[in-house]
C-alpha cells in the first residue's frame, strides 16, 4: 500500500503525462495557483507574464520587505509595482 506522501509526489507526474508537459511545468502552474487573486487578475490583465512571476517568486524569497510584510504581501506589491512601470512606459 502506498503511504499519502508517496501518491502526492505521485500526482503531478500523473497530471504531466495526462497533459503530455513535464512535471516541472505542472510544478509551476501549481505555485503560480498559490498567488493572491488580485496577482491572478494582473496576469489576466495582460500586466503580468509567467517569466514576471518567475521573477517574483525569486524576489519575494530574498526580498528586504519580506521581514515587514507576509509573502503574499510582498508578492502583491512587487506585482503592482511591474505594473506601475509598463504603465509609466507606455505613456
Amino acid at each position: 500500500m502506498l503511504t499519502f506522501r508517496q501518491i502526492y509526489r505521485r500526482v503531478p507526474q500523473r497530471i504531466a503525462d495526462a497533459k503530455g508537459v513535464g512535471q516541472s511545468v505542472v510544478a509551476e502552474r501549481i505555485k503560480y495557483n498559490l498567488v493572491s487573486d488580485e496577482v491572478k487578475q494582473l496576469c489576466s490583465d495582460g500586466f503580468l507574464t509567467e517569466g514576471h512571476l518567475d521573477a517574483i517568486m525569486l524576489d519575494v524569497q530574498s526580498s528586504e520587505l519580506a521581514a515587514w510584510l507576509t509573502s503574499e504581501q510582498v508578492t502583491l506589491e512587487l506585482a503592482n509595482k511591474i505594473k506601475h512601470d509598463a504603465d509609466k512606459v507606455a505613456y
